[in-house]
């Protein structure tokens, strides 16, 4: 038996967007790309291109992501075009963030989201331990185990390998319980 309570809820909350590894025209070699946190809007008649901007860590060297391409301007609702226009923190987060599109323009990723976990109310009458993860960050579960536990990560490995817990994939993340 383990030397811990397995029970608590978390949520797995996404600190930055998704980092791009890529070509840099600027420096020569292939570098690490960061959000510059701005969209840029072009209009062509009725239809609009849309990229989030990207940005060489070394040279400062742009890179243009494309979000939209060739969209009718009544395709967007009013609110998202205005955020895309105003460069609002949340849509570049949500932009940012959207694992698909990066998959879609080709883009290689730099890693996986960074980010944190968030304490919250246990579930009552249910037992283990809860991480919600709504943003779908891949993170292999003995990681996760040893941040919500606070031990090392070769323990948690340990744990799950020697059948002390059990971690089950979930709808909306991952649920560790201890074997019965």
């Amino acid at each position: 038996m383990s030397y811990f309570p397995l029970s608590g809820t978390f949520r797995m909350v996404p600190t930055d967007t998704y980092t791009i590894v890529r070509g840099c025209a600027g420096c020569g070699g292939k570098n690490t790309y960061r959000c510059a946190d701005r969209f840029r809007v072009n209009a062509n008649g009725k239809r609009l291109d849309v990229w989030l901007i990207y940005r060489c860590e070394r040279c400062k060297h742009t890179y243009n992501l494309p979000v939209y391409s060739r969209v009718l301007r009544e395709a967007l609702s009013p609110e998202e075009y205005r955020a895309l226009l105003a460069n609002d923190p949340a849509a570049v987060a949500r932009v940012g963030r959207d694992r698909a599109l990066f998959l879609r323009c080709g883009a290689q990723l730099g890693g996986e989201l960074p980010y944190r976990l968030s304490r919250l109310p246990d579930r009552v009458g249910e037992e283990g331990l809860w991480v919600q993860n709504p943003g779908r960050i891949r993170v292999r579960p003995d990681k996760l185990l040893s941040q919500c536990l606070e031990i090392p990560r070769a323990r948690a490995k340990a744990l799950l390998k020697g059948g002390e817990v059990v971690a089950e994939a979930t709808e909306d993340g991952w649920r560790f319980t201890p074997a019965r």
